[in-house]
């Protein structure tokens, strides 16, 4: 029974903080199949963006489990604008520190790591955006990736 009261509360708790976060425009996430991600399986993520005026920050969670066997992984990223216009970024995320801890947030055997992906950038026009989340490890078949997130939420620092 106190187990069952506990739970309850962890999930009234991460409701609420969720819910308290008006900044976030976007929050998607794709399960990655059977936990194993593929070199040439995508990420895909689409955002139609209507505020040209305020600056954001946009964040990829990785959620991984304990069977994932490195301390980082490497992304490949793509992101294309409403005119199509292409930018290629490669990104290295630590989900474990030197110690083989993994960093990020526990939820049952289950941690997420946010990474900052771009900061205090606008869309400067209206319309979708489009990122590809590639893994760019040596290992075709990745174990351990459960899912990634993509989070697009509004900042204040760069008001001008």
């Amino acid at each position: 029974m106190k187990i069952v009261n506990i739970i309850s509360l962890l999930v009234v708790g991460i409701f609420l903080l969720v819910s308290c976060n008006n900044s976030r425009v976007y929050n998607k996430y794709n399960d990655i199949e059977n936990h194993i991600w593929d070199k040439d399986s995508v990420c895909f993520f689409s955002f139609n963006a209507e505020d040209t005026i305020n600056h954001y920050d946009i964040l990829l969670n990785i959620r991984h489990n304990s069977e994932f066997r490195f301390q980082n992984l490497w992304l490949f990223t793509i992101s294309t604008d409403p005119n199509g216009n292409i930018a290629k970024d490669t990104l290295e995320c630590y989900l474990y520190n030197q110690l083989g801890s993994p960093l990020g947030q526990d939820y049952f055997f289950v941690y997420e790591m946010p990474l900052l992906y771009m900061q205090n950038i606008k869309f400067p026009i209206k319309g979708e955006y489009k990122f590809d989340i590639y893994q760019a490890m040596r290992d075709s078949l990745l174990t351990g990736i459960e899912s990634i997130g993509l989070t697009i939420q509004q900042n204040n620092y760069g008001k001008e």
